[in-house]
């Protein structure tokens, strides 16, 4: 039951006429959203127990609300506005939860995703955009790095190492989740990749390109 819903969801705006390039894309869109919300879901029981402010279980709430756009604009046919909304998303949520909980909590290590992520999810007739947003958050994470003793923690009663030991743990599951998924959908591709070459074939045929 649950692995249908998943795959459900995460073939939310996959239709037919798409390519399957484009198919992958918008899986890829579906996938990492979905793995935010967990991640930000997850940590909502951790933050009840460690930390004395309610200001980190509203922020893990409205960020996983914030996700929730992506799928009804894939679902729209907004493919590249839904992989834009992604990537914002996790940036600022990232910046934000390095101001609360500091540099020490290894909160910046979010950039380890999110530098290739616009590579699986921007869709190639705007790569331009994908590099110029990656090039942005390698700049943004080597300015933390640099500067690491500016962003303190800015919540009660953080416990620096207990934080980097869940992030890393969670960031870790997040990274082989992902690519575990993609893995399996670029192997879901290639079973279609001859039916694509004939049809694009038979396209050209048609045209009279041959």
């Amino acid at each position: 039951m649950f692995k249908k819903t998943y795959l459900k969801i995460v073939d939310t705006g996959v239709k037919d006429n798409l390519s399957e390039t484009t198919r992958r894309q918008v899986r890829s869109t579906n996938i990492a959203a979905i793995l935010s919300i967990m991640m930000l879901v997850s940590w909502i029981p951790f933050a009840f127990i460690f930390y004395v402010s309610i200001i980190s279980n509203i922020v893990n709430f409205l960020g996983a609300l914030s996700f929730l756009p992506i799928f009804f604009l894939n679902k729209s046919g907004r493919r590249t506005l839904a992989a834009i909304w992604l990537l914002i998303s996790i940036y600022l949520l990232t910046l934000i939860n390095l101001y609360l909980y500091g540099y020490e909590s290894g909160m910046s290590l979010i950039f380890v995703i999110l530098i290739p992520l616009p590579f699986l999810t921007i869709f190639s007739r705007v790569k331009n955009l994908a590099i110029i947003f990656s090039l942005f958050c390698c700049v943004t994470w080597i300015l933390i790095v640099s500067f690491n003793s500016n962003f303190p923690p800015h919540l009660e009663g953080i416990n620096s190492q207990l934080n980097l030991k869940l992030n890393v743990t969670f960031i870790g599951l997040l990274l082989s989740m992902l690519f575990f998924s993609l893995s399996n959908t670029i192997h879901h591709a290639e079973k279609f990749l001859p039916q694509e070459r004939e049809k694009s074939d038979a396209y050209m045929v048609s045209g009279g390109l041959y």
